[in-house]
This record gives C-alpha cells, sequence and structure tokens, in this order.
C-alpha cells in the first residue's frame, strides 16, 4: 500500500467514527500531511457539516527564536550566557527546532555555567562493567566437581530437546529434578546450589533466579499445626527456583515431635510443585543417608544424588590460587611448595574443612603479609608487585598450625 493509501483509509476510519454520532464534542486529529487526505477532507467540507480546524507547527525568524529560547531557560531556571543563545544559519526555525536547542543548553547548563573551568573538557561515556563471567563459567572454572557439571549439562541438554519437540508439535518430558547433596563441610554444596540457580535461569529451566536456603528452624514449628504451613511458606518463597534445605538430616535428629510431620508435608510439597520448585537436600553422607530413610516417598523423588568428596592436596593448592587471583594475588614459587606441605598435613585429618580451610589460610597470609611489608618498607615506597606477591613467610600462620603432620616411627 502507497503512503497515500495509507492515509486515505485512515482518514476515512476516523471520520466515519466522528459520523456516528451526530452531535460529537470529542476532537479528532487528522493527518493532512498527504495529498489523498488533503482531498478527502475537502469533499467532506463541501458535503457534510463538519467543523474542521487547522492545527500547524509555528516557526518565526532568528530574533523570535532567539527570545523563545531565552524565555524557556528563564522559565526553568536554566543557567545561561548570551553567547548560548546561538542559532543556526536559516531562515525560520520551527518551534522544535528551538526546544532542542534548549534541551542541548540544558544538558551542558553545569559545565558550561556553573563550572566553566570544565567547558572544553570532553564528556567522556561511561559504560556499565560487563559480568567477569556467568554462572555456568563459574562453575566450570571451580576445582573438581565432575560429576555435578554433568548433570547440569544433562540437565541443560535436555531442555534443548524439549524446546525442539516443542517447536516440531511434539510431547514434552517433564523430568523430576529434586537432588541431594552429601559432602563435609567446605566442599562447595551451598555455592553449587547457588550457581545452579543462576545457571538453570540462564537456560530457561527455572522461570525466576531464586534461591532460597532454609533449615530446621525454618520448617519446624513449636506447636501443633504450625509445621505444615511453615513448609509450605517455604516452598512459596521458592515458587519459580530452588529451594535447598541445608543440613536436612536435622528434621530427625534434634529432639522434637514435628521432625517426621515436616519430612511429610516436604514430600507432599515436592510433589504439589514439582514443575515449580527444584528441591535441594544437603549434609553430611551417613546422617543423609538415615535421613532418606525416614521417608519412604522421599528416596524416590530424588533425582540425582550427588557426592561432593574431599579435596586433596593438589587440588586445594589450585583452590588457593584462583581464590588469590580472585582477590589480586600470586604465590611465588617457595609459597606455593609450603602451602602443599600445609595441605597435605590437613587431609590426613578428617573434616579438615576443604575449602573453608583454604580460605581461612589464604585471609590470615594476606593479613600477615600486610605486616610484613609495612614492617620492611616503614616510609619507602613499594610497587605493585610486591604488594600483590605472597611469599613462602606469609603462611607462617596459625592456621597453618592446626593440622600437624601425621609422624610414623621406624625402629625401636
Amino acid at each position: 500500500m502507497r503512503s497515500d493509501d495509507f492515509a486515505l483509509c485512515r482518514a476515512k476510519i476516523l471520520i466515519d467514527r466522528n459520523k456516528l454520532d451526530a452531535v460529537n464534542d470529542d476532537a479528532i486529529l487528522i493527518d493532512l500531511g498527504s495529498k489523498a487526505c488533503k482531498q478527502l477532507v475537502q469533499q467532506l467540507i463541501n458535503k457534510e457539516e463538519i467543523s474542521f480546524i487547522e492545527i500547524f507547527e509555528g516557526k518565526g525568524d532568528a530574533e523570535s527564536g532567539k527570545k523563545y529560547l531565552a524565555s524557556l531557560l528563564k522559565e526553568n531556571n536554566v543557567p545561561y550566557a548570551e553567547e548560548d543563545l546561538v542559532l543556526p544559519d536559516q531562515e525560520e526555525y520551527s518551534v522544535n527546532e528551538i526546544v532542542k536547542i534548549y534541551k542541548d543548553i540544558k544538558k551542558n547548563s553545569i559545565k558550561n555555567s556553573i563550572y566553566r573551568a570544565y567547558k572544553d573538557v570532553e564528556t567522556i561515556k561511561v559504560e556499565a562493567p560487563k559480568s567477569l563471567s556467568n554462572g555456568y563459567d563459574k562453575l566450570q572454572s571451580m576445582v573438581g566437581l565432575t560429576e555435578i557439571k554433568s548433570i547440569i549439562n544433562q540437565i541443560i541438554s535436555a531442555q534443548k530437546m524439549n524446546k525442539a519437540r516443542r517447536d516440531m508439535g511434539l510431547d514434552t518430558v517433564c523430568s523430576s529434578k529434586h537432588m541431594i547433596f552429601t559432602g563435609n563441610p567446605g566442599s562447595a554444596k551451598t555455592t553449587v546450589a547457588r550457581l545452579l540457580a543462576s545457571i538453570l535461569y540462564d537456560e530457561h529451566v527455572l522461570n525466576k533466579n531464586k534461591f532460597i536456603e532454609c533449615g530446621r528452624q525454618d520448617l519446624v514449628g513449636k506447636y501443633v499445626g504450625w509445621t505444615a504451613k511453615q513448609v509450605e511458606v517455604q516452598f512459596q518463597k521458592a515458587k519459580g527456583g530452588i529451594l535447598f534445605i541445608d543440613e536436612a538430616y536435622s528434621l530427625v535428629e534434634k529432639e522434637g515431635l514435628y521432625g517426621d510431620e515436616a519430612i511429610n508435608t516436604i514430600v507432599q510439597m515436592m510433589e504439589n510443585y514439582r514443575n515449580d520448585v527444584i528441591v535441594i537436600f544437603a549434609g553430611y553422607p551417613d546422617k543423609m543417608e538415615r535421613f532418606l530413610e525416614k521417608n519412604e516417598g522421599l528416596r524416590s523423588r530424588i533425582a540425582f544424588h550427588v557426592d561432593f568428596p574431599d579435596y586433596n592436596a593438589e587440588e586445594l593448592c589450585d583452590i588457593l590460587k584462583l581464590m588469590s587471583r580472585e582477590k589480586g594475588y600470586i604465590l611465588d614459587k617457595e609459597a606455593e611448595k609450603k602451602c602443599r606441605v600445609i595441605f597435605e598435613s590437613a587431609c590426613e585429618n578428617a573434616e579438615f574443612g576443604n575449602g573453608r580451610f583454604v580460605r581461612n589460610v589464604l585471609e590470615q597470609a594476606i593479613i600477615k603479609q600486610s605486616s610484613r611489608i609495612v614492617s620492611e618498607y616503614k616510609n619507602e615506597t613499594f610497587d605493585k608487585k610486591v604488594i600483590s606477591t605472597l611469599s613462602a613467610s606469609d603462611f607462617d600462620i596459625n592456621a597453618a598450625k592446626i593440622y600437624k603432620p601425621t609422624r610414623i616411627a621406624i625402629g625401636f
């Protein structure tokens, strides 16, 4: 359809609507920008008792334009100087053209009038910083965790296949995604669960990037009838995302009459919110096994059982390097050797803390390094390399003395 034809149709629609009411107080605006539309209006003026008022944008010369510009600036309290009232060289100026000049002056008024010393400074566009990486990249950069990385890839692949099937008009399969994470403290269970919420949201598996963490105190009520309501409240909070139940075994271990009620309600809610909430239970391996035995329907509703093994000394060294880089530090060769000895001793002990132990070692080493640099350099200056490097002596810290190497006596 040509532009004139489009304008003609639009005018007919507007005028036909006006004819529905013989006496209509409403005003209807008609674009007279096309030749066809003008011809139609002229025909209607000759045949119909319709009043037309032509509205057009006013124009003026340079003098009137400057006066109008000055009035806009004064009315809106925009500071300006006479040299700011400069108009482009042309014969006429429309209202819109003057308003645009006014807006430009207003935008630059602080620099041009209030802080004239900065008048010649060029405007610098500052862009919002881009995220260093998304949840998936962060998970892939973490040390170890081979099993959970594989499971997440499976879930993402299944989501992509479901989308392809929907596009082809085929039925889709909605499978359970509830999980149980078992492992000792510091093995990254909570960290991975948080990243999982972000990853599955990015991949359109979850409707919301929502992570709700709760424990026994959030699920078990003090009085009869309270527990079921508290459990449902947590599911409502997590709707569209992940509900993370930490130390889930405490529901059956601690004294109280309502732990069983909480578990039974959780099982029911897992079914009711099957497509809206992914539940992740977390805790120690042996204790979580007893927790699963408490309710027959609980184990069958959990699709993935992920074990988070303790890290070995080499993995702990890799974690330390990763944490150090994130904080802007590097370790020299001697510091790396010393840390390997520290971590080898720690790994010989049960429940040594895994990633938490590494974080404690790094934080104490940074404090020790700060004290060393201040003592060594005093009032002297030091460069970026000095302040960014952790040496072996910086790891002579309390955390390194907690776990002693196992000594084996040989001979008599």
